[in-house]
C-alpha cells in the first residue's frame, strides 16, 4: 500500500459506500436531483463517520475498471490507472458534456475511447505519478447527467464513494478535477466534501453557461466554502462561449478560503479539429496536452 510522501493522511471518510441508507434520503433517493433547486452547497454538514474496512492495495502499473457502489446503491464505472512508480497523490477525473465515458476492451484491459481532455489524458496523468480514477456517469443516469445532478448531494455522495474506495487501498491526498461542464461537479464536491477531499482543480471552467439556474456558472456557487488547495486553468483562445479564459482570475479570486490557489492561462496548440466547445480545440487544450498535464500534475503532486 502506498504511503503519502509527507506522512499518512488523516481524514474522516463520510457519505461514502459505508454510510447508512438514511443519508440517501438527504439526496432525495438515487436518480433524484437532491437539493438541486439550490445553486449553493450547504455551508455546514453533519455527516456520519465510517471506517473503511481493510482492503488490498493497488499494484504499481495497474490499469482496470471497477464498479464503485455509492451510498445510494448506484454504481460508478471507474477506470483506475496507477503509475508505474510511487504514486504521489490521487486524482478523480470528472469529464464535461454529459459525463459519460466510452470504453472498449475489457475490465482488465480497458480502452478509453472518449476524446475529452481528461479522458484522453488519463494515462498521461498517471505517468506523472498520480493514481487516476476516471469516473463515468452513475448507473442511474444511463444517458448521462445534467446540471441538476452535478450540483446535487447525490453527486458529492458519489465522489465520496470514490474517495472511500481509494482511501481503503492507498494513503494519498485525493484531488477532484473537473473539465468544462464537469467543473460544476468538481466544485459541488469540493464545497460539500471539505475534510474528505484534499484538493480542487478545474480546467475550462463553466462561468457563462447558456440558460439554467446559474448564469455565472461555478461563480454562482459557494466558492468561499472550499478550504483546500485549488488549481484553476484555462486557455487564452478558448472560444467556447460558456468557458471564457478571462474568468480564470475571477474563479481564483472567489476561492478566498482556499490555500494555496494556483492559476494559469495557456496559449498555443494545434489547429482545431472540432467545434469551439469540442475536445479538439483550444477549449480542450488540443495540441498542448503534454504541457498542460505536466503542469497540472506538478501542482497536484
Amino acid at each position: 500500500m502506498w504511503e503519502q510522501p509527507n506522512g499518512t493522511k488523516d481524514k474522516t471518510i463520510c457519505l461514502g459506500v459505508f454510510v447508512a441508507a438514511s443519508s440517501c434520503l438527504l439526496a432525495a433517493g438515487c436518480g433524484g436531483n437532491g437539493d438541486a433547486a439550490s445553486p449553493l452547497a450547504p455551508s455546514s454538514t453533519s455527516p456520519e463517520t465510517a471506517v473503511a474496512s481493510a482492503s488490498p492495495g493497488i499494484e504499481p502499473g495497474a490499469r482496470f475498471v471497477v464498479d464503485i457502489v455509492s451510498a445510494c446503491g448506484a454504481t460508478l464505472k471507474t477506470v483506475i490507472i496507477a503509475p508505474n512508480g510511487v504514486a504521489r497523490a490521487a486524482v478523480i477525473l470528472l469529464e464535461g458534456d454529459d459525463g459519460t465515458i466510452d470504453l472498449g476492451g475489457t475490465s482488465d484491459d480497458p480502452d478509453i475511447q472518449s476524446e475529452g481532455f481528461l479522458a484522453r489524458n488519463a494515462d498521461a496523468f498517471a505517468a506523472q505519478g498520480l493514481l487516476v480514477a476516471l469516473v463515468g456517469a452513475p448507473s442511474d443516469y444511463p444517458d448521462g447527467v445534467e446540471l441538476s445532478y452535478r450540483i446535487s448531494a447525490q453527486q458529492s455522495d458519489d465522489v465520496a464513494a470514490v474517495v472511500a474506495w481509494i482511501d481503503a487501498r492507498a494513503s494519498l491526498r485525493v484531488w477532484v478535477l473537473g473539465m468544462s461542464f464537469g467543473t460544476f461537479s468538481a466544485t459541488n464536491s469540493a464545497i460539500r466534501l471539505n475534510g474528505v477531499l484534499d484538493g480542487f482543480a478545474v480546467c475550462s471552467a463553466s462561468t457563462a453557461p447558456t440558460g439554467g439556474p446559474l448564469p455565472n456558472g461555478i461563480l454562482d456557487m459557494d466558492l468561499v466554502q472550499i478550504t483546500m488547495p485549488a488549481l484553476v486553468v484555462g486557455h487564452q483562445n478558448d472560444a467556447c462561449p460558456g468557458t471564457p479564459a478571462s474568468d480564470v482570475a475571477a474563479v481564483a479570486a472567489g476561492l478566498t478560503s482556499a490555500a494555496p490557489v494556483t492559476q494559469r492561462v495557456f496559449t498555443g496548440g494545434s489547429p482545431p479539429m472540432s467545434q469551439e466547445c469540442g475536445p479538439k480545440s483550444p477549449h480542450g487544450y488540443f495540441g498542448i496536452d503534454d504541457q498542460v498535464v505536466t503542469y497540472m500534475a506538478g501542482v497536484l503532486r
